[in-house]
């Protein structure tokens, strides 16, 4: 599923947003849970920028840079991650024979 990320601010600003973890099961980094006031898991949801391309199958994810947004305050922040094996161009669909999407089950 895709979502489009509005601005409260600017009506003509918004980004494509998904799920990480529907294309890339063990993707897993660290937050400091005060810096959204967060207080349980249940109130945490991750979202990562999509860059679609013409194509679709060319279309990426940022890994490196997740949103995360505390639900029950409806505030967000965008973290830019320090490790290696992130960066902001990830595929969504497999470059291999077929075109498989990075979806887990």
């Amino acid at each position: 599923s895709y979502f489009a990320l509005q601005s409260v601010e600017e009506a003509g600003v918004s980004l494509v947003v998904t799920n990480p973890y529907l294309f890339y099961k063990d993707y897993e980094f660290e937050i400091d849970p005060e810096n959204l006031g967060i207080l349980s898991h249940e109130d945490v949801a991750v979202y990562n920028v999509v860059t679609l391309q013409d194509p679709f199958e060319k279309s990426t994810l940022n890994l490196q840079a997740p949103i995360v947004m505390n639900t029950k305050k409806r505030e967000a922040k965008q973290l830019i991650l320090n490790q290696a094996e992130y960066h902001t161009k990830h595929p969504l669909i497999s470059t291999v024979k077929g075109g498989e999407s990075h979806a887990r089950p």
